[in-house]
């Protein structure tokens, strides 16, 4: 399963809380394994509908997922854990047959199955959720929720409707709990990283001079879709415009001598990769080496540090430091890596503000980039997961060196 049940148990024991209710989609579909497609995603970032599941710390309830009526035929059809209650609100997208003997498929008869059985359909969202509550007698207890994804206007009426429950906001609690993975969880990253790997390699196979950044960023979300995963990050920059990051390609071509800087990533099921590579066409100037070889010695000291027990701020000061004192003494940045899941960027964050300590089957990015005007862009990361004693490299099908084509 994805939702790590033993971290949660832990962190609301510590917290005392008596339930926990996720909102935003991430953490809905980490506890529900509810995997919603990009357009439906995107209803809920606009406000159109809201998502919750509560998980109650008693153990004798069931999880409570509560979703719009027109979302309930895609949940069944898709959750890998649908072992929970589910309240409904709004109204259905789709018309019972209006003709008799209507032949309909597996699909239809099991979506007019689900619309006869579930009959606790609430006229909105706040009334299923504080239906869901008391069904679970939490409306006199200490609740978090994940504040993400609920409107202002309904937390004022959930409060109003609960005088005598508490609510914590708790999206930072559920990142924590998220930040230790599960076998499932790491199991779709890898898959996620190999699909990744492909799309760099694909885009690498194909440098050559007069190729656009257009034409690369083309095949590298070609190639992850081939392998049914979304595409979300493409910074691909050619020369010195490689600094220049989060930006959508040009028709600048590949030229002699020019850095290609790579920092991509995509979702599979879910699921989250981010990697980067630096090539070179032809034979790259002696800076670049020189700069090259000093972020890579930055990450790989960040790597040889990286075990279970270590806080974060510390790897974070170990890539930093080495960097400077390998050939960039000018070198800064905020972060050098993150672990990554059902969020591009979950906890911990390889910064000088995290503390947290690491801890066995976490995933983390390493990541020394160097970014400079009128030079050009050089990145490379890497993911890990932390074992026991130390870690193990799910990257490692492209080489962690300055590529020359």
């Amino acid at each position: 399963m994805l939702f790590n049940e033993k971290k949660a148990i832990e962190v609301m024991e510590e917290a005392k809380l008596d339930g926990l209710i996720a909102s935003s989609w991430p953490n809905v579909s980490y506890l529900t394994e509810f995997y919603h497609s990009p357009i439906a995603r995107l209803q809920y970032h606009l406000g159109e509908h809201q998502l919750f599941a509560i998980y109650p710390l008693k153990q004798s309830e069931k999880i409570i997922l509560i979703a719009p009526m027109g979302d309930l035929i895609i949940i069944l059809l898709e959750s890998k854990n649908p072992d929970f209650d589910i309240y409904t609100y709004g109204l259905r997208k789709l018309t019972k047959p209006q003709e008799e003997n209507v032949s309909l498929t597996y699909r239809e008869k099991y979506s007019q199955q689900i619309f006869e059985k579930y009959q606790n359909n609430f006229p909105s969202p706040e009334e299923a959720l504080i239906a869901a509550i008391k069904k679970l007698n939490l409306d006199k207890n200490a609740l978090g929720i994940d504040e993400m994804g609920v409107t202002p206007k309904s937390m004022r009426k959930i409060k109003e409707i609960l005088p005598q429950a508490s609510f914590k906001e708790a999206y930072d609690t559920w990142r924590y709990i998220r930040s230790v993975k599960t076998p499932r969880e790491i199991e779709l990253i890898c898959r996620s990283t190999r699909i990744l790997e492909k799309a760099i390699q694909a885009v690498l196979d194909e440098v050559k001079p007069g190729v656009s950044e257009m034409e690369l960023v083309s095949i590298l979300k070609k190639t992850m879709i081939s392998y049914d995963a979304i595409p979300y990050l493409w910074n691909l920059g050619f020369g010195s415009e490689s600094a220049i990051t989060s930006r959508e390609p040009t028709d600048r071509f590949l030229k002699n001598s020019d850095t290609i800087m790579i920092d991509a990533g995509c979702i599979y099921k879910g699921y989250y990769s981010d990697l980067a590579r630096t090539a070179v066409l032809g034979n790259p100037s002696p800076r670049h080496v020189k700069y090259f070889q000093a972020i890579k010695h930055g990450q790989q000291a960040a790597i040889n540090f990286l075990k279970p027990g270590v806080r974060a701020k510390e790897v974070f000061e170990v890539a930093v430091q080495t960097v400077q004192n390998a050939g960039i003494p000018h070198y800064k940045r905020d972060h050098c890596g993150h672990s990554t899941g059902i969020e591009p960027y979950d906890y911990p964050i390889i910064s000088l503000n995290c503390t947290m300590i690491l801890e066995e089957n976490m995933v983390i990015n390493i990541e020394t980039p160097y970014y400079e005007l009128g030079f050009g862009g050089l990145q490379i990361e890497d993911t890990f997961v932390l074992t026991k004693d130390g870690h193990y490299h799910i990257s490692t099908a492209i080489p962690r060196e300055l590529i020359r084509k």
